[in-house]
Parts: structure tokens; sequence; C-alpha cells
């Protein structure tokens, strides 16, 4: 009888645990995403391989762009001048552009 008790105890801690942790897993994904960070960049935009990139004079890094629009990008390609571009870091060095020059960006 003890022994069924203390097994039904130990199921049932275990069970609370892995609920517990699943919440803060949760919340740490929850402040991740609210805690997004935007940076201007001063470079120029180039396609590669790979895709679009922005290779970044200010601040001097090489970002990779996830939401490219050719006809957009390939138009100041064209040009080979450096622009001002506002971004959002999704993760590392991976941006999604929000604006070029001060002019709304979309996909």
């Amino acid at each position: 009888m003890k022994k069924c008790i203390s097994i039904l105890c130990f199921f049932a801690l275990f069970f609370i645990g892995c609920a517990l942790e699943g919440n803060s897993v949760h919340s740490a994904q929850d402040r991740q995403i609210s805690s997004t960070k935007q940076i201007n960049i001063t470079g120029e935009i180039a396609l590669m391989t790979q895709g679009y990139i922005i290779r970044g004079k200010t601040p001097s890094e090489i970002f990779t762009i996830l939401n490219p629009n050719p006809e957009v990008l390939d138009k100041i390609i064209v040009k080979g001048k450096d622009v001002d571009v506002l971004v959002r870091i999704v993760s590392g060095d991976n941006v999604e552009i929000e604006e070029i020059n001060g002019k709304k960006y979309f996909k």
C-alpha cells in the first residue's frame, strides 16, 4: 500500500514539474518576441548566391535580408549607392527591412 502511494506521489510531482517547466519556456519565448531590436544600418545592398545582403559600413557587418523584395532592392543595387536602412533584428545577423532612406519598405 505504501509503495502504491509513493509511486502515485512520484508521478504527481513529475507531472506538476513538467507543467511548470512548460510555462516557463513559454514565458521566455514571449519575452524574446516582445524585446525585438531595431537598428539603423548605413551601407550597400548586394545580391549574393544565398540571397540579398546589406554590407554595412555603420555598423561594419554583413547582414542577411530575410524579407527581400526584388523590385525594390534591384533598383537600389543598380544605383550602387549607400542607403540608410531601418531593420528589425530577427536573430544574429539576420534582419528584416522596415524602411529604406526613410521610406516604408513593403514585401
